[in-house]
């Protein structure tokens, strides 16, 4: 044992010291005062690892051995903790529940679809919602002339996959999901939202629009589809004032969902592009007579978005047994532990949304479109389960809102649980996922019931 244990630390003071070094090189320690809170997580992670490797290398061998099997055992606990999470996720999965229900289920991630799906044509693109900008925005807010509210115009766009197959939608002359006729037709249905708006991630037929334009079947009447993926308040009060200029609105819907909206809003006020919609009174950054400039630059943002997801989701699928031993869903786990959970409090965005609501109401008046606002509840409250920041509260708050500017008030959640006794069925597997296609063409017959008679 003696003999071994000499072995092993030298042999373990040895690969902590190289990989020391190597860490030092490659954050360029030289430069301290430079690095991010990332870097700084590492250099100090195996500064410990290697700081312990001398003490195990110089300390006696009675008092190394039960070193050794302590170490040993957490080392071993570790990584038994880690299968488990594995394998609870992976039972959470769609993979899981797809091959369960012996159904078809696409392994790869978005980037090793895209890779293939290049090789046919060359110039389909992945999904860029506005909130892919946001982020870079966030880094080098100077950078930028202008925010786009929508995608990249008229590509094969590959969108997302939570039922077991990767969709795609071919977008119209403002990069929204569209068939691009929906634009020339003499009147229009407005749909403003996020990602339930933009129909993730059913074919574009089986989205809320496509419903709706397939129930009504009007050579006349165009059904355009603003939402976008991750939009909050403040990007569909924004995406108002630019599109409602070029259509005749008979109706506009509003979709609100409790899960995220007022967190969305949280950060939005922090992005002055989209801030000076409220804040200022006829701004403009003129998007439709910009499309050329925004899918230049979107084709500039495309790169950086798939390396993103190359090193990060990719990996994730390509590199399971690394990542095993990385004990990432450990980690993952440890950070979202919170020894006195807080409710979060988004009364401030409440005044909030009341000013962008009263605003987006009055720019409808003007159009004399018919304005409804559709509530869409979280997979909890519709299922019965514990709400979380979606509380009760904001539910009541949100609704008086909407009331006092008298503008009709569509719940979702109490439609949905009269209509469909199995509210599970409406979500891809019975996960909380966004809705499936079953879902969507429930809500859309609720609207046609509702305001189309």
């Amino acid at each position: 044992m003696n003999k071994f244990l000499n072995f092993f630390s030298k042999l373990f003071l040895l690969f902590s010291f190289i990989i020391f070094i190597f860490i030092l090189y490659k954050y360029k320690i030289y430069n301290f005062s430079k690095l991010d809170s990332s870097s700084l997580k590492y250099f100090y992670f195996f500064g410990l690892i290697f700081l312990f490797s001398v003490i195990f290398y110089f300390t006696n061998n009675k008092f190394r051995e039960k070193l050794f099997l302590v170490s040993l055992s957490i080392l071993f606990s570790l990584y038994l903790f880690e299968g488990y999470l594995v394998f609870n996720q992976y039972k959470s999965s769609v993979k899981y529940h797809a091959k369960k229900n012996d159904k078809f289920y696409d392994d790869r991630s978005r980037y090793g679809y895209f890779l293939e799906r290049s090789k046919e044509n060359p110039n389909i693109v992945v999904s860029l919602p506005p909130f892919v900008i946001h982020r870079e925005y966030f880094r080098n807010p100077n950078f930028f002339s202008l925010l786009p509210l929508g995608g990249l115009s008229k590509k094969q766009t590959i969108f997302c996959n939570e039922s077991g197959s990767f969709v795609e939608y071919l977008s119209d002359r403002y990069g929204f999901n569209n068939p691009d006729k929906e634009w020339d037709k003499t009147q229009h249905i407005l749909l403003l939202g996020d990602s339930y708006v933009h129909g993730v991630c059913v074919n574009e037929a089986n989205s809320i629009s496509g419903n709706l334009r397939s129930k009504i079947n009007s050579n006349e009447l165009g059904i355009i589809n603003l939402g976008q993926r991750g939009n909050g308040p403040l990007s569909e009060l924004a995406t108002l004032i630019e599109y409602i200029t070029i259509t005749n609105p008979e109706k506009i819907f509003w979709f609100y969902y409790e899960g995220n909206d007022l967190k969305n809003l949280r950060y939005e006020n922090r992005i002055h592009f989209i801030k000076n919609y409220l804040e200022q009174k006829d701004y403009t950054q003129n998007l439709i007579k910009s499309q050329k400039l925004i899918d230049d630059y979107l084709h500039d943002t495309l790169n950086a978005r798939l390396e993103f997801e190359k090193r990060t989701f990719h990996y994730l699928k390509e590199h399971k047994f690394l990542v095993f031993l990385k004990l990432k869903r450990l980690r993952d786990s440890l950070k979202k532990i919170q020894f006195k959970k807080e409710k979060k409090n988004y009364n401030k965005e409440i005044i909030e949304f009341k000013k962008i609501l009263k605003k987006a109401n009055n720019i409808i008046k003007k159009s004399n479109a018919e304005f409804y606002f559709v509530y869409i509840p979280s997979f909890n409250r519709l299922n019965g389960y514990e709400l979380a920041d979606e509380g009760e509260e904001y539910y009541q708050k949100i609704e008086k809102i909407v009331g006092d500017l008298n503008i009709e008030f569509l719940d979702l959640n109490k439609e949905l649980s009269m209509l469909v006794n199995d509210k599970k069925s409406l979500f891809p597997f019975g996960l909380p996922k966004h809705f499936n296609s079953k879902g969507y063409q429930h809500i859309s017959q609720i609207l046609i019931n509702k305001f189309f008679q």
